[in-house]
């Protein structure tokens, strides 16, 4: 499937956004079916052709292939380790642009744009992201060869905000935390003979009807920069299939605002109003 460029985005669903969100980096993300002939050589070429605005690569493990499966199977755990065409160490590229906010992430298998930020600090908006992850993506398939590019068949959207929130915002200790989050174990009252030391969790939510899933994940953990202080990481991914309608760039699309609505309410459905009005929260529906 050639890409095709889709309609600019007028107007989003969802209006809801944080002046200060927590939010310290966004992916949006495309699996597809692995091309037998896209080597290496391709992707490092690849790179090479974005120009002097993305100097720096570097390689990571390549990512797995997953699908969001409902019915009988979806409860039965992963395959117990990744499949990749080409072998063992098939490379995935990590791009990063000059200012070191942006990063492609491109394998035999996905591609992904990243925005990488700050805790507390503004953030590029949904629609505009969304714009660039077409606009490179398309690049992406349009630089492919001919027999590869025929090959270009998208099967699942993704989309991932990771959330960083520090000890010494919405929380100071332990004992804050029932009131900054609305579904996790409450930690013992302070005449308790035991307390809590630490804790984590994941949730997953179908996204009716079988459109997609939501992923949650909570956990605690230690920051050293630029001194040692807790931290606490909340991560919401939604993924979906696409290979349902005949058109999969519009579909691709079209799952990626889901995602994003999805997970822009699922963060503020699962916080408290204390942290909203912390975070700064903006609510076009309100």
């Amino acid at each position: 499937m050639v890409f095709r460029k889709a309609c600019d985005v007028t107007e989003m669903v969802h209006s809801t956004y944080f002046e200060r969100a927590p939010v310290i980096e966004r992916v949006l993300g495309v699996q597809f079916q692995p091309i037998p002939g896209l080597h290496a050589g391709l992707l490092g070429a690849f790179w090479r052709s974005l120009g002097d605005e993305w100097p720096n690569v570097s390689d990571a493990p390549p990512l797995q292939t997953q699908f969001e499966r409902f019915g009988p199977l979806a409860a039965m755990p992963p395959f117990p380790f990744p499949l990749f065409i080409g072998g063992i160490g098939s490379p995935r590229l990590q791009i990063l642009n000059l200012t070191g906010d942006r990063m492609i992430q491109v394998q035999n298998g996905r591609f992904h744009l990243n925005w990488k930020g700050q805790s507390g600090e503004g953030y590029t908006r949904y629609p505009e992201l969304r714009s660039e992850f077409e606009r490179y993506l398309r690049r992406f398939v349009e630089f492919l060869p001919g027999a590869e590019k025929s090959q270009f068949a998208p099967n699942q959207w993704e989309i991932t905000y990771l959330n960083h929130i520090p000890q010494g915002t919405v929380w100071q200790t332990r004992a804050d935390l029932p009131g900054l989050f609305r579904a996790i174990v409450v930690p013992p009252a302070p005449d308790a003979p035991i307390a809590l030391e630490t804790f984590g969790g994941k949730w997953q939510y179908e996204i009716p009807p079988q459109r997609g899933r939501l992923h949650a994940e909570l956990a605690v953990a230690q920051d050293f920069k630029p001194t040692p202080t807790e931290l606490l990481i909340f991560t919401l991914t939604a993924r979906g299939p696409i290979g349902l309608e005949p058109d999969t760039n519009a579909e691709l699309l079209k799952g990626l605002d889901l995602g994003s609505d999805t997970i822009v309410w699922a963060f503020k459905e699962f916080t408290s109003k204390q942290a909203h009005d912390y975070w700064g929260l903006r609510d076009g529906n309100s």
